[in-house]
């Protein structure tokens, strides 16, 4: 929070979806599979020229901005943080392994492995022509990011449970002046839902047109879990 800028406010990013999720418990053990499915819009609601501040996204001069983009451009330096339109639609898939450890039949602690696949595509829900990216847009923030992560969760006391979650992504078809790699890693400390969480992030910006940039940021906040793991009685 610090390292950002206040002027100009951070744009606002919308993503809204609808999808489902599947649980399945493996025969004779009691270790879950879960799988999730997603699909929706993902955008800023601006209309600004996403390199060129004072134009809209349509209009002539942004057209020239864009051919005048060579593989030299710092595309972070022309980045339009005032009202630069981000627009797509997507579809993110992801299955979880999650291995349970029981003690008198109630969870004493978990791991989870998980692997993500998102894809942004240009048709909303795939039949409707709405929201969705310019190909010269596209081919700057690529259309595929792939994700790996690992979550461990256990009590550390009557009160209170711990939980680390650790996250790679990598956009797979980014735009050579894309940071492609991106890193997390945060503690969670939890007195029933509500919990502490500090956290460590390096690599692409993951919010909607920040794509472009790339650093470290450390982060630390409040959060809350509507539906906590553990049994608390």
């Amino acid at each position: 929070m610090y390292t950002d800028s206040s002027r100009p406010v951070k744009m606002p990013s919308y993503k809204i979806g609808i999808g489902t999720q599947y649980v399945h418990r493996l025969k004779g053990r009691d270790d879950l599979l879960v799988g999730s499915y997603t699909t929706g819009h993902y955008s800023n609601g601006q209309s600004g020229c996403a390199f060129l501040d004072g134009h809209s996204d349509t209009s002539p001069e942004c057209d020239v901005q864009y051919a005048s983009l060579t593989s030299d451009t710092s595309l972070s330096t022309l980045l339009n943080r005032t009202n630069g339109n981000f627009s797509t639609n997507f579809t993110e898939v992801e299955f979880e392994y999650r291995i349970v450890t029981l003690h008198d039949y109630q969870p004493r602690e978990y791991q989870s492995f998980i692997f993500g696949l998102e894809v942004y595509h240009d048709k909303l829900l795939y039949v409707g022509d709405i929201g969705g990216f310019t190909e010269r847009d596209i081919e700057i923030y690529g259309r595929t990011r792939l994700r790996l992560g690992y979550k461990y969760e256990r009590p550390i006391s009557s009160t209170f449970q711990a939980m680390v979650n650790v996250l790679f992504e990598r956009i797979l078809d980014a735009d050579l002046r894309i940071e492609a790699n991106r890193y997390e890693i945060d503690l969670s400390v939890y007195r029933q839902m509500i919990g502490l969480v500090v956290g460590l992030s390096s690599g692409h910006d993951n919010y909607n047109l920040r794509f472009v940039d790339a650093g470290t940021q450390f982060s630390i906040g409040i959060t809350w879990k509507a539906f906590p793991f553990f049994d608390w009685g």
